[in-house]
């Protein structure tokens, strides 16, 4: 349920490179890690007014920010919460809790409560929002840095994310101490590089001007990265197809932002950024408008989607997984994020144009 938001990330991206938002009408909290530093470097320029009043006010901005995802992240646990007991008692199904990492709430729900409230119980579905509520509080530092230098941030950044990746830094949760499934240590070098491309680009004082020779090494790695992903794919569904490189690059550590996904997402943000213009005609298309919808109200579809990524485990888990049930699940769930979204716009816009001037 996630690829709506992936897919608006590059279409804001590529919108908001002529037409700047006000800040938080497309939250970059909410996109799925991998978008992290594209939205968040483009959002950061409706800070720069606030910074001129002093980093407090930008600071209280984020926290507002920090607290509404905080407020959402613990109501769709409790929903979380009541669908997998509602699940496991009517289809007698207790194996459901423990695919989903919630069965410790069901053993000591005292104790369990209260480390989702500390953010360090994570069930399946449930693990992005606590990543994105770290990275949005320790914000107001990286501004402080980006203030000094923008260099200065990425370096402090890098060095952050180099000893997470050599002493195996990392936040720790619930049950028995375990690592956050996405290291914040890790994932926040991927959000300071966004925030320092944000920075000078919005004061009209860009790092670097545009390097036209990144163009053919990043294809290059996009295209050889899509041949060898279809190749493992390929080779899971008939074995006898060789799968590319599978012994030398598995496992690519997702927790831990390895370097090779780290250069993947880099990579794929050039080739984007240069051969797809802003103004290009499919971005006006009926379809790709329908997902920039969900975009403008992405914390609310970033919601209902875990709500709808559990019921649609159950659906498959206790029905069927075949091949037409997984499509049936996965086109149902992307029209209901789709017309929910239209909805709240609807609504919206009759609240705009019916409240007092």
């Amino acid at each position: 349920m996630a690829g709506l938001s992936e897919l608006h990330a590059f279409r804001a991206f590529q919108k908001r490179r002529r037409e700047w938002r006000v800040f938080g009408d497309v939250p970059q909290e909410q996109l799925p890690p991998g978008a992290v530093a594209i939205a968040h470097g483009l959002d950061i320029r409706h800070l720069l007014p606030l910074l001129k009043q002093g980093v407090v006010i930008a600071s209280a901005k984020v926290f507002h920010r920090v607290w509404q995802l905080y407020v959402a992240h613990i109501f769709i646990f409790l929903i979380f919460a009541a669908l997998v007991s509602y699940n496991t008692l009517a289809f007698q199904n207790p194996a459901s809790g423990k695919k989903l990492h919630v069965a410790k709430f069901f053993a000591e729900p005292h104790i369990a409560v209260i480390r989702a409230l500390e953010l360090r119980f994570q069930p399946t579905f449930l693990d992005i929002l606590p990543l994105y509520i770290v990275l949005l509080a320790g914000f107001p530092l990286v501004l402080l840095l980006l203030r000094q230098h923008v260099l200065t941030a990425v370096v402090v950044s890098f060095a952050v994310y180099l000893a997470a990746q050599t002493f195996g830094i990392s936040l720790h949760g619930y049950p028995g101490n375990q690592a956050w499934f996405f290291n914040p240590l890790a994932w926040q070098f991927l959000f300071v590089i966004g925030a320092a491309y944000g920075y000078p680009r919005s004061a009209e004082h860009p790092i670097v001007s545009p390097l036209g020779w990144l163009i053919g090494p990043a294809a290059m790695i996009v295209a050889a990265s899509a041949a060898i992903k279809l190749s493992w794919t390929v080779h899971d569904a008939w074995g006898t197809v060789p799968a590319i490189l599978i012994e030398q690059l598995w496992p690519i550590d997702k927790s831990n932002l390895a370097p090779l996904r780290l250069l993947h997402f880099l990579a794929l943000a050039v080739v984007v950024v240069h051969f797809v213009p802003a103004d290009a005609r499919f971005l006006s298309w009926r379809v790709t408008q329908a997902i920039n919808r969900c975009g403008q109200h992405s914390l609310q579809i970033f919601c209902l989607g875990i709500v709808l990524s559990v019921l649609g485990h159950f659906i498959l888990a206790e029905w069927s997984d075949n091949l037409p049930a997984q499509l049936a699940v996965n086109a149902a769930g992307f029209a209901l994020m789709i017309g929910t979204a239209t909805l709240i716009g609807w609504y919206r816009a009759i609240n705009r144009a019916t409240s007092p001037v």
